[in-house]
């Protein structure tokens, strides 16, 4: 992290930090996020409440140096003017009761449990070959398939088998990543992943 502010820094490229899933941790070893290691210094960070909070509220905000927020601020007037006001005034009241951090707490308690389920189920089910993370926060999880495999050519397979996945080929800037998925359990219950990760595991065990 720091080697990429530094070669953004000498280049005089601006780093966007998306971090919509930072307060989502589940441990005390949060790292530190790029906006502070680099004090602010061509960090660009962009935050929503979307994850933590109210999807349907549609809040979010940057954090960057003020000649950067002026910018900003005017390029979004020439767009919609402003974000609706009863929202934020909803979500300032809501901040300002100090609901948010016991908000944020549960949810964390919510998802790590998710989080371990479908960790639990990854190894009880999945083949030999497959490998995924064990992420310390978000919503999501890696799995990766053999070399071999092409996540592109299973997800109809397991669409039938009413499971749905994310490919990973996109989210690789190298064109790599052919071979890997992402899941999510912020939505589904505990049963649901129980079964969704069964269910994948069998598509998985047909085309290997």
């Amino acid at each position: 992290r720091l080697k990429l502010i530094e070669i953004a820094d000498k280049f005089q490229i601006p780093i966007i930090e998306d971090s919509p899933y930072r307060e989502l941790c589940y441990n005390n070893n949060k790292v530190p996020s790029l906006w502070t290691l680099a004090n602010g210094k061509g960090i660009i960070q962009v935050k929503t409440l979307s994850k933590i909070l109210f999807p349907g509220m549609r809040i979010g905000w940057i954090v960057a140096q003020n000649d950067i927020i002026n910018k900003f601020s005017m390029m979004k007037q020439s767009v919609d003017l402003c974000s609706p006001t009863i929202n934020q005034l909803i979500i300032a009241r809501y901040m300002q009761e100090g609901l948010m951090k016991d908000t944020i707490e549960r949810a964390i308690a919510l998802y790590r449990e998710k989080n371990k389920c479908m960790v639990n189920a990854l190894r009880k089910y999945m083949p030999e070959g497959v490998t995924w993370s064990e992420p310390s926060g978000g919503v999501f999880l890696w799995v990766k398939l053999p070399e071999h495999m092409d996540a592109k050519d299973l997800i109809e397979q397991a669409a039938e088998n009413k499971v749905i996945y994310v490919t990973g080929k996109p989210f690789h800037c190298d064109g790599s990543g052919r071979n890997t998925l992402r899941l999510n359990y912020s939505f589904p219950s505990m049963e649901q992943i129980e079964t969704g990760i069964s269910r994948l595991a069998e598509t998985i065990k047909k085309f290997s």
